[in-house]
């Protein structure tokens, strides 16, 4: 997952040239400054998810509403589909309007759990708060996270560092960027681990953390269906009726209709 990408969704593409192994799911930030024709300033904000190709997931993008958000479904043949989500929230920039657009993130998270039901879910990136503390936005988060039964992926207790966002000069380091998943992926805990490696340009440092997704071979594809596979049962009250609607309305659009006798 990657946040702050910088990019335009023109080219966005430069992510798949530089990384050819993965799928790329890509959101800008900036496409309501680019229409105006506004030309100021340093580029911001950006979104991706990447897949790596050779996993063989069936992936689509999801419609999350939001600038702050790129998320896609990784689907199952039997049991539940994946569902990951790069989040890059709003920075306290000491605006009155910071919390409304705060909230309203919070509120698209909210949307993509909703219109998924029975999934499986993982949120990371930089939710620009620290968790557990008393701002209005980590309590956002908290009693978002309370809601939808999901769990907080801690960092290690033996980590080099604290830390994720590090601005050495001001002497300022704070931990901003977390994990968010469904509790039945923790194996048995989901710890995170900070990459303090140093050679970077970015003022944050990148995490990874484990999953347990179960039988990967569920969400890969590979031309054949086990008999196994035949007695699954498909759940259409959890499906993404959006999702359907727009491939079979893509793939009817295909056929020819004979008009001559």
């Amino acid at each position: 997952m990657l946040q702050e990408t910088w990019l335009s969704d023109i080219n966005s593409s430069k992510i798949s040239d530089m990384m050819p192994d993965f799928e790329v799911f890509h959101t800008s930030a900036m496409e309501i400054k680019l229409s105006s024709g506004f030309r100021s300033g340093r580029p911001f904000g950006g979104t991706a998810v990447l897949i790596r190709k050779s996993c063989g997931y069936k992936v689509y993008k999801l419609v999350t509403n939001s600038t702050c958000l790129s998320a896609v479904c990784c689907q199952s043949k039997c049991g539940n589909n994946l569902v990951f989500c790069s989040v890059y929230m709003p920075y306290n920039d000491g605006s009155r309007d910071h919390v409304v657009e705060y909230e309203a993130a919070v509120g698209s998270m909210q949307g993509i759990l909703d219109r998924n039901l029975g999934c499986k879910f993982i949120f990371g990136g930089d939710l620009n708060i620290t968790k557990y503390t008393n701002s209005m936005e980590s309590v956002m988060v908290g009693n978002f996270c309370s809601a939808n039964k999901l769990v907080w992926c801690d960092i290690q207790i033996d980590s080099d560092v604290n830390y994720t966002f590090h601005n050495d000069i001001a002497n300022r380091h704070s931990m901003i960027d977390y994990f968010i998943c469904s509790p039945d992926l923790t194996i048995p805990m989901c710890d995170v681990m900070i990459l303090n490696d140093g050679d970077k340009l970015s003022d944050h440092f990148a995490i990874v953390s484990k999953f347990d997704f179960g039988n990967e071979s569920a969400y890969t594809t590979n031309g054949s269906e086990s008999k196994s596979d035949s007695g699954c049962k498909l759940q259409w009250e959890k499906a993404d009726i959006g999702y359907y609607q727009s491939s079979l309305s893509e793939q009817l659009s295909k056929v020819v209709i004979p008009v001559h006798a």
